[in-house]
């Protein structure tokens, strides 16, 4: 009987392609005739190996060890020892694990798995060369596999040899960029330099899409420097990529309230055609996107909404007072609530006397508090709030506005669509609001 026949038995016998339910004695029995029946017209082995497949489908040390006896030679059970002995937590034997697993490598020497995770437990067992070793041969049955060499650099770099694990990280990344944030916390916590790892590890064939990544690694895990300069790099190779791989990075650094770094990055976005304000944003216009000619990012320094309860937001209501688009937002349910839906952050500068203004519409507004636009200094919120006019009721196209003078350290704002809550009667909001043409420029 040829040796692997038992893996074929659990293969057939696998919920994958039979959904068979052995929670009772007879239906395990009437399994084992059903799977076996037709060996034993071969003889009692193929009995034998039929049971070893069942006693290895119930995944428990003594069935294992059941199935060992009954098939001595399938090397699915030495390896399935192995890793029990070496990870079931409740009566670990690491030694008899690795014993269990050079036996799987014995009987089927052309199996990398068998031989990966026998490197894994030599090298849990400080035999860092043997480990090496059996990584080599492994490599040499799967030298695709990024597993394999996954493995390998970690064992290189825990043995402290960084020159040679680099080379196996960037193959891992070449075969399968799923790897990159464990790379990145591998060679963050071996202490290797990031700029080493921007030119040694990250392969160029994937540029800029892992460095983009990269430098959002390092900015979460407090290397602001090294990724200010994994990001320049990234922007200088002139290949063109989407917001999407970037947006990481950038709020990131809002998120830390860095927003002078964020700022530098979205305007670098900027110049590299990354992203365009649909107005052909001038020089005095701070305000991105003020008339929602396109969709929001919900990232970085376009306008940012959450949905909430009672409200409905459009972007692309074509009742506008200027362009193709305008917002629009619909307060479905009378609701004494407050509401902050859209939001910008922007730059400006201290010292500065600004004029906010912008277009609105309104249709069946009820309450005596309605939407308005509010402006706070993003900092020190105590250091500047001001708020437009507010509208009610059913009103047609018309501006509202309010001027400020920026503090001497307001170096950036956040401008938003504000109701407060009622005090009066009516309290209650509900009706529809369009706003169109934001500008924010300095008086």
């Amino acid at each position: 009987m040829p040796v692997g026949i038992a893996t074929i038995f659990r293969e057939l016998s696998s919920p994958r392609n039979k959904r068979v339910a052995l929670d009772g004695w007879w239906k395990k029995g009437l399994f084992v005739f059903a799977v076996a029946g037709p060996v034993f017209l071969i003889g009692v082995k193929g009995a034998e190996i039929a049971f070893a497949s069942l006693c290895m489908r119930a995944a428990t040390l003594p069935a294992l060890r059941d199935a060992r006896l009954a098939d001595p030679r399938d090397p699915e059970v030495y390896y399935q020892l192995g890793e029990a002995d070496l990870y079931d937590f409740s009566h670990s034997d690491p030694r008899a694990g690795l014993e269990e697993l050079r036996r799987a490598t014995g009987l089927a020497p052309a199996r990398p798995v068998y031989w990966e995770d026998l490197a894994v437990a030599l090298q849990s067992l400080g035999h860092t060369s043997l480990a090496q070793e059996a990584l080599t041969h492994a490599q040499s049955l799967s030298p695709i596999s990024p597993r394999v060499h996954w493995l390998a650099a970690n064992c290189d770099v825990s043995a402290g040899d960084a020159a040679k694990g680099l080379p196996e990280l960037k193959t891992v990344l070449n075969l399968a960029v799923t790897y990159s944030m464990p790379v990145y916390e591998l060679c963050l916590r071996a202490g290797i330099d990031p700029r080493v790892v921007d030119s040694t590890v990250l392969p160029s064939a994937n540029e800029p899409a892992l460095r983009l990544g990269y430098a959002a690694f390092l900015v979460d895990r407090d290397q602001t420097e090294a990724a200010m300069d994994v990001w320049n790099r990234a922007l200088s190779g002139g290949r063109p990529f989407s917001f999407s791989l970037a947006e990481p990075y950038v709020d990131e650094l809002m998120r830390r309230r860095d927003y002078g770094g964020a700022y530098k990055a979205w305007t670098d976005l900027e110049h590299a055609g990354v992203i365009q304000n649909p107005e052909g944003r001038d020089a005095a216009e701070r305000i991105f996107n003020g008339g929602f000619e396109r969709e929001p990012l919900n990232a970085g320094f376009d306008w940012r909404y959450d949905q909430q309860p009672y409200l409905r937001l459009d972007f692309a209501d074509t009742q506008a007072y200027e362009g193709r688009r305008c917002l629009r937002i619909d307060f479905t349910v009378p609701h004494n609530g407050e509401y902050e839906p859209v939001y910008e952050d922007l730059a400006t500068e201290p010292g500065t006397k600004y004029l906010l203004t912008a277009f609105v519409r309104s249709e069946g507004l009820t309450s005596d508090s309605g939407p308005r636009l509010r402006v706070v200094d993003l900092i020190r919120p105590a250091a500047l709030d001001v708020a437009t006019e507010q509208t009610l009721g059913t009103t047609a196209w018309h501006v509202i506005k309010v001027s400020f003078v920026t503090g001497s350290n307001t170096r950036f704002v956040q401008v938003f669509i504000w109701r407060p809550r009622g005090t009066d009667f009516p309290s209650e909001l509900s009706g529809a609001f369009w706003i169109d043409a934001i500008s924010l420029k300095a008086a």
